[in-house]
Order: C-alpha cells, then sequence, then structure tokens
C-alpha cells in the first residue's frame, strides 16, 4: 500500500516538473520572439525612449538566457534522479527489498535562474510600456 502511495506521489511530482518545464519554455518562446520583432521592426528610436528600448532589449535578453539555464538544471536534475533511482533499484533487487523513493531537490543555480527570468520578463514588459508610452507622447 506504502509503495502505491509513494508512487502516486512521485507521479505527481513529475507531472508537476513537466508542467513547469512546458511553462518555462512557453515563456522562453515568447521572450524570443518579442526579442526579434523589437529587433528587427523597433524604429529608430530617440530622446530618453531609446534607453527604455535598450532597457527592454537587455532584460529580455536576460530572460532567455537564464530561461534556458533553468530548463538545462531541470534536466540534469532529472538525470540526476534517474540514475539515483536505478541504482536504489538495483540495490533493493539485490536485498530482496522494495525500491525506497528517492529524493531530489531543484539546484540553486535553476532557482536563480528561474527567478532571474521571471523579473527579466517583468522589467521587460515594463520598459516597453513606458517606451510606448514615450513614443506616443512626443
Amino acid at each position: 500500500m506504502a509503495v502505491h502511495l509513494l508512487q502516486q506521489l512521485n507521479d505527481l511530482h513529475a507531472r508537476a516538473r513537466e508542467l513547469e518545464t512546458a511553462w518555462l519554455r512557453q515563456l522562453l518562446t515568447l521572450a524570443a520572439g518579442a526579442l526579434a520583432v523589437l529587433v528587427g521592426l523597433a524604429p529608430p528610436a530617440t530622446g530618453i525612449g531609446k534607453w527604455f528600448l535598450a532597457a527592454a532589449w537587455l532584460s529580455l535578453g536576460a530572460a532567455i538566457c537564464s530561461g534556458a539555464l533553468a530548463i538545462g538544471q531541470q534536466a540534469v536534475l532529472e538525470k540526476a534522479r534517474a540514475n539515483a533511482f536505478q541504482e536504489e533499484l538495483m540495490r533493493s533487487l539485490d536485498e530482496g527489498r522494495s525500491p525506497r523513493p528517492v529524493v531530489s531537490t531543484l539546484p540553486p543555480l535553476y532557482r536563480i535562474a528561474r527567478s532571474t527570468m521571471l523579473v527579466s520578463l517583468l522589467a521587460s514588459v515594463a520598459f516597453l510600456v513606458v517606451y510606448a508610452v514615450l513614443r506616443t507622447l512626443s
């Protein structure tokens, strides 16, 4: 019974990780697309507006890089979990017992990269809004 419950819990965590990875990929795709469109189609900026546009580009670039790093770190974690589970499974078979759950934690670099991505995306939206307002008023 306990093994079955642990398996269900493990499945729920796996699904949560899959959803988070898909969400990060969506945000990353949107950020990369926004950056490409901005660089390709942005009219020449003047005055203080050019600084807000430059800040938006920089923050979008930071979001893209940190998002890619976060997804990469998650992949590294999943590989380590799979290896640890394989070792536990082999050990449990040798000892004639049920496998114990494998516990892993997200590396600090993942948390930092994920937070940086989210903050950078929010900052880029704010910079773009200010740039658009300044452009409209000029």
